[in-house]
């Protein structure tokens, strides 16, 4: 019996059964049976007649550039060959194909071989494409050893493009021809080919790039520091510490290494991980011209529990937020307001949430108020509602709430009436001495403080005034925030490449959390499988490339914010309270990539 007819009957079996028969194996070439079992495990949907599509996807990066004209040479040799090219990107899905024969390109179309489909492994099978992106190693996948029945005809010789560099995975680049066709030599040449790509990534590296990995073989050469290089698109690191940060993103670390930075020469902060440790580091600069392009970062502290440590942990891991029911964050300001939450409830004293709309004032509220009340009665009440607009039913409302409960949630305090206001302030007072019921508001400030002299009686009788900062100014959460909104979002798994973070974290977010789920709902709706930069809006992909402002700027944009939140987004009246022409707004607002006309105010 042949081999292919060997390997046609196992697979005939494994495609009826669902299992690899174990006397069986030994027919499989040792990759090719990893493969299938990987296959198997993820549920991969052999039986579909095409590659599944997944959008239009970014040709304009750094493989594209460096792959292009060594493919087209490639092609042009193959012509009248029957064979064609495929460059993938490190997920498996087809970015450009190079095919000149008029007999094979029916075949690829059938097939949807094409750019804008997917060939990963864990939804097709074993595969040419999708198998080299799983274990980033060349392998050539021959008739029936594909799963998927209308892969049979084609041999698929597919070899890893690695960044020279980092060498971590950039892509694949895969050829293919009939089944017949296959031969060992085509894998040393794809080999070759690849090579020649990386080279020309190389030639097209940055500066920066270069800088930090010279920094990183100097500082780990022969004395066994645990040290990374990291930068704004890179992370150079050895094994030690890549298996220490785990899964941590890799844009986590570098935005935590440059707030943590900020102009110094040395700085020493923590990253949180998501198992709950904290590690140590001493971030020192890599500088060119004067402006910082990357870190070289030393991990030789000892690493210590979250539980034994003493200091809230500057990092953006995906973590709860010390189990605080529905939120998460791990900023210093942060945990700073979860403490000071917590603090008041427990004490039994009402307290008083500020902060710009979006922030998350009624989330931290009833949060913090779930936890301390599990199987208590919490009522919510909201100032903005037409029972509000008189002291005389808002009153009502009010004593009807507080009646037998054990916490009472005020939202919009803003909104009342200075008249309410002062009414409440009576009315608050007589329950802070009187009952254990706990009164907790939100107040919606551009500047965190009460509008009018009665709103601020009203805010001194609520005790504790916990101000949440706005998203800009504790960046370091959006991860964490992101990922939560898209597991709310979909039952299904999504995830943000690393440009997309970039550009979140980046952004200035005047609406604040409300902003940043409206967009990411907005978006998950079309992505499948991975959110790329390419699917967010063009504002908000403006910011990955834009420069840490100073501190003279961060009070300029934080002055034009509110100056446009107390005119309600009027541009004429917000440019007169900060002092500028309506012209040189626009001008301020472009530059921060912040578009002047959305309704966020």
């Amino acid at each position: 019996m042949s081999l292919t007819m060997s390997v046609s009957q196992v697979r005939e079996i494994v495609l009826s059964e669902g299992v690899i028969p174990e006397p069986w194996e030994a027919i499989l070439r040792p990759e090719v049976l990893s493969s299938w079992r990987r296959s198997l495990l993820s549920g991969a949907q052999v039986g579909l007649p095409e590659l599944p599509y997944v959008g239009e996807l970014d040709t304009d990066s750094a493989l594209c550039a460096a792959a292009d004209p060594v493919l087209e040479a490639l092609a042009g040799q193959l012509t009248g060959l029957g064979a064609g090219v495929l460059l993938a990107d490190r997920h498996a899905r087809i970015l450009r194909r190079w095919v000149s024969d008029p007999n094979l390109l029916p075949m690829l179309d059938s097939l949807r071989s094409d750019a804008g489909f997917s060939g990963s492994e864990e939804v097709v099978g074993t595969n040419g494409i999708g198998t080299v992106a799983e274990t980033g190693r060349p392998i050539q996948i021959v008739g029936h050893e594909h799963l998927m029945e209308s892969m049979v005809p084609f041999a698929c010789v597919g070899v890893p493009v690695h960044h020279p560099i980092t060498r971590r995975l950039e892509g694949v680049i895969t050829m293919s021809c009939r089944a017949e066709s296959a031969s060992s030599l085509l894998t040393p040449l794809m080999r070759s080919v690849a090579a020649d790509v990386e080279h020309r990534l190389l030639e097209q590296g940055s500066v920066a790039e270069r800088l930090v990995l010279d920094a990183y073989l100097e500082a780990s050469r022969g004395n066994g520091r645990r040290v990374a290089g990291v930068g704004q698109q890179i992370f150079i690191a050895g094994p030690r510490v890549t298996h220490l940060l785990g899964g941590l993103q890799e844009v986590v670390i570098w935005e935590t290494v440059r707030e943590a930075l900020g102009g110094r020469s040395e700085a020493k902060t923590e990253l949180l991980l998501e198992d709950g440790q904290v590690v140590p580091i001493v971030c020192r600069p890599i500088e060119s011209q004067g402006r910082m392009v990357g870190a070289l970062v030393d991990f030789s502290a000892p690493v210590v529990s979250s539980s034994t440590h003493s200091k809230p942990a500057k990092s953006t891991a995906n973590v709860r937020s010390a189990d605080l029911p529905g939120l998460v964050g791990s900023s210093a300001a942060w945990r700073e307001v979860v403490s000071a939450m917590r603090r008041a409830i427990a004490n039994g004293s009402s307290a008083l949430v500020t902060g710009e709309v979006g922030v998350g004032k009624t989330a931290l509220a009833q949060g913090a108020l779930s936890e301390a009340f599990p199987d208590g009665t919490i009522r919510v009440i909201d100032a903005a509602t037409q029972a509000w607009e008189a002291a005389g039913s808002a009153m009502k409302e009010y004593d009807a709430a507080t009646a037998g409960a054990d916490a009472v949630l005020i939202r919009h305090v803003e909104a009342m009436s200075p008249g309410v206001a002062m009414a409440l302030a009576s009315r608050l007072a007589d329950t802070v001495k009187t009952s254990k019921c706990v009164v907790v508001g939100t107040l919606t400030s551009a500047v965190g403080a009460p509008a009018t002299a009665e709103h601020e009686r009203l805010a001194a009788v609520f005790g504790p005034m916990i101000r949440i900062s706005a998203l800009r100014e504790r960046s370091e959460d959006i991860p964490a925030i992101a990922q939560v909104i898209l597991v709310d979002a979909q039952s299904r798994k999504l995830r943000l490449s690393s440009g997309a973070l970039r550009s979140l974290v980046r952004a200035p977010w005047p609406g604040n959390i409300l902003q940043l789920r409206a967009l990411l709902k907005s978006v998950a709706a079309d992505a499948n499988g991975e959110i790329q930069a390419g699917h967010l809006p063009s504002e908000i992909q403006a910011c990955a490339t834009r420069r840490q402002l100073t501190a003279l700027e961060h009070v300029e944009l934080k002055a034009i914010l509110d100056a446009l939140r107390q005119s309600n987004g009027n541009k004429v009246i917000a440019a007169n309270i900060v002092g500028v022409s309506r012209s040189t707004l626009y001008r301020k607002l472009s530059s921060y990539r912040i578009d002047p006309d959305a309704d966020y105010f």
